[in-house]
């Protein structure tokens, strides 16, 4: 398959889902990534320029699922860029789910940080905060990255102290 140009809109179609972030094109990728900062830098705009930019990206990613299916990493992005609540923590669970069926240890850690930070730091939970760094620490076993296992370590040193209170 030829790479195709980078656009705002999916660029790949597929006749079977895809089972990882690796299968995606590295345009969709950064055509996420554009429409996330635009939706960050909105932040510090009006309201409405917050609801555009969020429904752009939950456009995009609509898109994208339907290109390449429910992968973890589509999954996880939704999660951490657009969710909120229940739906949130739905979302890394089944991207979490998806992930480790495909052995993809890479999307397992970072869809573990971002469920160990949820629990450490928004959710104050100290049960749940280790399973998740725990978590981390095995899939950085299998996927060595020097910024997810200092990540680990600081979320670790964050437990520690709320174990303390």
């Amino acid at each position: 398959m030829r790479k195709a140009p980078a656009t705002s809109r999916p660029t790949a179609r597929r006749t079977r889902p895809a089972t990882g972030a690796d299968e995606i094109l590295k345009s969709d990728w950064n055509a996420i990534r554009d429409a996330g900062f635009r939706l960050v830098n909105a932040f510090a705009g009006p309201a409405a320029e917050r609801r555009s930019a969020r429904a752009a990206l939950r456009h995009l990613l609509a898109d994208l699922r339907s290109c390449y299916g429910r992968t973890p990493g589509l999954l996880a992005t939704e999660a951490d860029l657009l969710a909120t609540g229940a739906p949130r923590l739905a979302l890394w669970r089944e991207a979490y789910r998806k992930a480790i069926a495909a052995d993809d240890h890479k999307n397992a850690l970072l869809i573990a940080s971002s469920l160990a930070d949820y629990w450490t730091d928004e959710r104050k939970r100290l049960r749940e905060g280790r399973h998740w760094v725990a978590r981390m620490k095995a899939h950085l076993r299998k996927h060595p990255d020097r910024l997810m296992a200092e990540e680990a370590a600081d979320l670790s040193t964050r437990l520690a102290a709320m174990a303390r209170r």
